[in-house]
């Protein structure tokens, strides 16, 4: 029997090897009959019709398709598959009957399973590349930005400890600047507290280690008030013998009679 399609799921399958076969000896009408019969197999390899609906959809004259029928339903000595007498067809009630039909849907589903496999692991082995692809891209990424914020910590703590007055403690500084992380916002307040809070730190001895002012969050202080300065007027002695002082020309002032006052000139 000669190589067999079979129409599944809305499409034929011929096997290559249709072309080494006696069929593709015949002649042109009779290889249109036996593909179109192919193509309209179910899958018991039924092909429901009669001689002239065959013939229409093989587009062949119907005299045509009744020899290609007669040939198809012969033995065939020099058949590949000597199934049969190396006959291709037989004709039941109703239609014809693809013979040796399972054999070949079975090679088939053999040969589609075989695919499919081959196709889920091409797939697979795509996947693992563009994972590891991504991964490694990824990992890269990641390594570079931790670098790069790293980076930026410690030229940020630079600026700090430039800035700090008590310069102790530096390991412990920038362990504590380095869980702090300060961004921007946060750079520019600490700097601003420690640029107004440097004014009062007058004795080495009472200034704050650079850690312990950073774990205490001392850059949140709040900047006490300007102290208000009180200007006193000038004093001037208002009696006839000028006391000595402010304090004495105020007592004077309770003894008029003994301490009199100058008359406005």
């Amino acid at each position: 029997m000669g190589n067999l399609s079979m129409s599944m799921s809305g499409y034929t399958k011929l096997f290559h090897s249709i072309l080494v076969s006696t069929i593709w000896l015949a002649d042109d009408k009779t290889r249109i009959v036996w593909i179109t019969m192919l193509a309209m197999a179910d899958r018991q390899g039924v092909v429901e019709g009669s001689v002239p609906g065959l013939a229409s959809f093989a587009r062949v004259p119907v005299a045509a398709c009744r020899r290609a029928l007669t040939e198809l339903a012969s033995p065939d000595k020099d058949s590949r598959s000597q199934d049969h007498d190396g006959r291709r067809i037989e004709a039941i009630d109703g239609g014809w009957q693809i013979l040796n039909h399972d054999k070949y849907r079975q090679r088939m589903g053999a040969d589609e399973r075989r695919e499919y496999l081959r196709q889920k692991q091409a797939e697979h082995r795509r996947r693992i590349r563009q994972s590891t692809h991504v991964s490694d891209m990824s990992t890269l990424s990641t390594h570079t930005e931790a670098e790069a914020d790293t980076e930026a910590v410690r030229t940020a703590f630079d600026r700090f400890w430039a800035a700090y007055p008590r310069k102790v403690g530096k390991d412990a500084a920038l362990r504590a600047w380095t869980r702090l992380a300060p961004g921007n916002d946060l750079l520019t307040a600490i700097l601003g507290a420690l640029e107004w809070q440097r004014e009062g730190w007058t004795e080495p001895q009472f200034i704050p280690h650079p850690r312990t002012w950073l774990h205490q969050g001392r850059w949140k202080d709040e900047r006490p008030a300007p102290a208000k300065v009180q200007v006193q007027e000038a004093w001037r002695c208002p009696h006839v013998t000028r006391c000595p002082h402010r304090y004495a020309c105020k007592t004077a002032l309770l003894l008029p009679e003994k301490y009199p006052v100058r008359e406005a000139s």
